[in-house]
């Protein structure tokens, strides 16, 4: 569901003309004031299924992209809170919800038009702030220092791991299969067309597969709010991951020599050990 409001007057909101040229519209909406479609299809969410939790992960997402999007609106009465399009349960039709939105209390986002400034000046004064930023959309208890270096491609998948295992979606073990298979495919260190097609899918790597996504996507919209200009590119090959997740599981270990340094969840307080 997406709006687009053919009265506004673009020439007089310089904000307005700078969303309409994004290729997403979702930032576009979320200032306007229309509501927002989190709908996801193909995803299990009955209950005792991780899909279930869908709404509770990504709400929150969206709510501190929009805390951040309208801190230097937030005294405005329509900037505190937005309508989201979204089906909470299984058994519940898709709805619209309004929640308040959350704003950052660490870290003062700079203006929506110098985070989406490509000037390389401005990029690099902000870089800091970007990141923290970043960061505490994913969560409270992640160190934006340790984004630093991580390669800014890795980076939203990186925080939907984090995101995650600390809300006990994940195991450890899945986490890393994840981050495996997105640095194969990110820096295609792997040759795709020797991967076969698995006999069988098990029933916790494929829902996995689509959850993992789902909410990556999330993270991707926050790296075009705060102004991440990667070049698009490929972050994940289902039949790798299946693959790989029966391998790990079997040995119950891998090498985990390419990813070891950018495992910023590994050791988080309440996450899921291998079972």
């Amino acid at each position: 569901m997406e709006y687009q409001d053919q009265n506004t007057n673009v020439s007089n909101d310089p904000v307005i003309a700078t969303l309409l040229k994004l290729e997403n519209t979702f930032l576009y909406q979320m200032w306007i004031n229309r509501p927002v479609n989190v709908t996801v299809y193909f995803l299990d969410m009955r209950r005792g299924e991780f899909g279930e939790q869908y709404p509770n992960l990504v709400i929150p997402i969206v709510l501190r992209q929009a805390g951040i999007a309208l801190y230097h609106r937030q005294m405005l009465s329509d900037c505190s809170s937005r309508t989201i399009v979204i089906k909470m349960g299984h058994e519940d039709g898709h709805s619209f919800q309004t929640f308040q939105v959350e704003f950052p209390q660490h870290v003062m986002p700079p203006p929506l038009l110098d985070l989406l400034s490509e000037q390389s000046d401005i990029q690099a004064s902000l870089e800091d702030v970007k990141l923290q930023l970043f960061s505490w959309i994913a969560s409270d208890t992640l160190d934006y220092h340790r984004l630093k270096l991580v390669p800014e491609r890795l980076r939203a998948p990186l925080l939907t791991l984090y995101c995650l295992v600390e809300k006990q979606i994940l195991q450890l073990f899945e986490a890393d299969v994840l981050l495996q298979v997105v640095h194969d495919v990110a820096f295609q260190t792997y040759n795709w067309q020797s991967v076969r097609y698995p006999h069988k899918l098990g029933k916790r790597p494929f829902r996995i597969a689509f959850l993992f996504q789902k909410i990556y996507n999330h993270f991707n919209k926050a790296a075009t709010l705060l102004g991440f200009k990667e070049e698009p590119f490929l972050i994940f090959d289902g039949v790798l991951f299946h693959n790989r997740y029966e391998e790990w599981k079997k040995q119950g270990s891998c090498s985990m020599e390419q990813i070891e340094r950018w495992r910023i969840y590994d050791g988080l307080i309440g996450a899921r050990p291998q079972t």
